[in-house]
This record gives structure tokens, sequence and C-alpha cells, in this order.
């Protein structure tokens, strides 16, 4: 039962184990295979928890996607870090762990494989938008089914961020919650400016 335990512990938070060097080491393994997964899946990371699946991508969309929300909210979660009480930590450490946290995010552009998600989605806007036909039956719960399996990856992916922020500072109780929401809120505003619609 312990180790059940364990495992359960490390699946939501492996950060007591993966720190510094070994995170930065399986965090380049995370950015090529997001890189990977992003140009299969016809997809985009617009941020630090968004993924989007696109009509097209680059190649290189996904990589440059991952390194510039990266570099966004490492400086933001190093300044509300140090705004909260931190005054020793390593940007190392948050960005090798942050890297790591986006793994469950990266597993996501598999699913639309040959633009099948972006398609089906459309489908479903027009519906609603334009009170078309519904489309096939089958196609919609298989829809919905993985909407819903993607919901459970985005709050992993955040169950995740969180651990690696407050594992990275040393922050504890009240002050990690209140400056990692703060934070993240910042990151997604920066990343919507800064993060361009297409790189070429």
């Amino acid at each position: 039962m312990q180790i059940e335990d364990n495992n359960i512990h490390y699946f939501w938070n492996p950060f007591d184990r993966i720190a510094g060097i070994t995170a930065i080491a399986w965090g380049v393994i995370f950015l090529v295979f997001g890189s990977f997964t992003a140009w299969l899946g016809t997809a985009r990371y617009p941020g630090l928890i968004s993924m989007q699946y696109v009509e097209s991508v680059h190649w290189l969309d996904g990589f440059l996607d991952q390194l510039v929300s990266l570099a966004i909210a490492v400086i933001v979660f190093a300044v509300a870090a140090f705004i909260a009480g931190a005054r020793r930590f390593r940007i190392v450490d948050l960005v090798g762990t942050f890297m790591v946290a986006k793994a469950p995010l990266l597993i996501l552009p598999i699913f639309n494989f040959n633009g099948w998600m972006y398609k089906k989605s459309m489908e479903l806007t027009e519906v609603a938008l334009e009170g078309e036909a519904l489309p096939d039956l089958w196609d919609t719960i298989i829809l919905i089914l993985l909407s819903i399996l993607l919901i459970f990856f985005l709050i992993w992916t955040i169950v995740l961020l969180f651990h690696a922020y407050r594992v990275s500072t040393n922050l504890k109780g009240l002050p990690s919650f209140v400056s990692f929401i703060l934070a993240m809120v910042v990151t997604l505003i920066a990343s919507y400016i800064f993060i361009p619609a297409q790189y070429f």
C-alpha cells in the first residue's frame, strides 16, 4: 500500500526526485518530444498551460512556442517568488522543473492526428453558430470523451507546475499558493501578448 501511495504521490509531484541537472535533461527530452507532437498533431503552445489545435503549423512552431512561453514563465514566477519571500532559489531549478511539468500538455497534440480534433471542433462550432445538422453521433461522442481527457491532462499539468514552483522556491503555505495563482495569470497575459500568431 505504501508503494502504491508513493507512486500516486510522484504522479502528481515528481520533483522530490527530479530537480537540477536531472530536470534540465528530462526537460530537453520533453522539449524535443513536444516539438514533434506539435508538428504531428498540428498544434501550438501559446502559453505555459495552453495548447490549441490549428489548421497548419511550421515544423519549428512547437519548439519556439515552448521556449518563449518558458522564458516568460520563469521570469514572472521568479519575480513572484521573490515578492512572496523566497530569497535562496536557483533559476535553473525553475527552468528544469517547469519543462518537466509541461510533459502532460505535450501529449495532447497526438489526439489531433491528421487534423481530426480540429476538423470536428470546427464542425461543432458551426452547429452552435449556424444551426447546421449535427455531425456523426459517434464522432461527437469520441470528441466529447477526448475533451474530458484533455481537461484531465490540463489539470495534471497545473498541479505539476504548482509543485515545481513550490519545491524549486521552497515556498510554503498561503504565499506559495497566492503567488502561484497571480504569476500564472500574469504569465498567460504576457504569453498572449508576446507569442506571435506565426513566426515565419
